[in-house]
């Protein structure tokens, strides 16, 4: 059944398919949609602002335009994050040989290399859309001693650097950091697809830059630093093979508290929070994660006014 007039769609891309996306908008305007097209990747606006995650919740399905730089960009993957856990159904297109992201590696795609056809199967994709996310596909992977064994060992490692910053013991949380840093450099050539591999990988640039930054961090002034971009990265994949993972949202909440992106922080870690509530698992982190999120952003507010 072909949806209502005007239903609106968001369409998804890198800045540099534009001209693809801007292809994408006229074929559903054509056929009756309304298009939203996002341009925060050129503006290098917020990954979350209320405009962009109301225009997501707001459509009928999203568009994808995926690339080899959409693949590398911190917007696209925020926007199709966020379009999965609000129930919208995600109409995959290619333009290149890249692959999507794993969790809709199963679905059929439309490649917009087809020229006009693409374009009709893009139409036809959002008409027919679900009201719901993408179904996930089964996670398959062999259960592997050596993996679990090491993953546990890092993770008891990481503790030694996080426990001694809670006491503010910042050489002893520098000593561990330094120590673990070799291992961790090591598991992740490794083990390079492994979920608890990448998102550990995350925790240790968190960790890396709150024992480098502490004083500033503790002054209200978290400096940038390419470490960040780092951990999002490895968090956002990790997200990107299965939306579900906890520790990966909350992990990439975390980083983006830093980076002061406080309303897609309070996104993912209020996920993170209602997926652990579901499995009856008390994410103590992400507990803390949401009160200095609520906290730093009344502070926006009373300097706002």
């Amino acid at each position: 059944m072909a949806a209502p007039p005007q239903s609106p769609v968001f369409v998804s891309h890198s800045s540099t398919t534009t001209d693809a996306a801007r292809q994408v908008k006229t074929a559903l305007e054509d056929a009756g949609f309304t298009a939203w097209l996002d341009y925060s990747d050129i503006q290098v606006g917020g990954l979350l602002r209320d405009e962009l995650h109301d225009a997501i919740r707001q459509s009928r399905a999203v568009v994808l335009v995926w690339s080899a730089a959409a693949a590398q960009s911190r917007w696209v993957c925020a926007e199709v994050l966020t379009a999965f856990h609000l129930d919208r159904f995600i109409v995959p297109c290619v333009v290149d040989d890249t692959p999507l992201p794993q969790f809709l590696g199963s679905d059929v795609f439309v490649d917009l290399r087809k020229a006009g056809d693409g374009l009709r199967q893009v139409v036809r994709g959002v008409e027919i859309a679900p009201a719901h996310a993408n179904r996930l596909p089964p996670l398959v992977a062999a259960p592997n001693p050596e993996v679990q064994a090491t993953v546990a060992d890092l993770d008891e490692r990481q503790k030694l650097v996080t426990d001694p910053l809670t006491e503010r013991d910042l050489a002893a949380a520098a000593r561990a950091q330094a120590q673990l840093d070799p291992d961790m450099k090591q598991a992740e050539q490794r083990w390079r697809y492994e979920l608890q591999i990448l998102n550990l990988g995350g925790y240790h640039r968190k960790n890396g830059y709150m024992v480098e930054h502490w004083d500033a961090i503790q002054a209200g002034r978290p400096p940038r630093d390419p470490i960040l971009y780092e951990g999002e990265r490895l968090f956002f994949e990790a997200a990107l093979v299965d939306p579900l993972d906890v520790s990966a949202l909350n992990g990439l909440a975390s980083i983006l508290i830093f980076e002061l992106e406080l309303d897609a922080a309070a996104f993912f870690n209020a996920r993170a929070i209602e997926l652990s509530q579901k499995q009856n698992l008390l994410y103590d982190a992400a507990l803390q994660d949401r009160d200095l999120i609520a906290w730093m952003k009344q502070q926006q507010r009373a300097r706002a006014h």
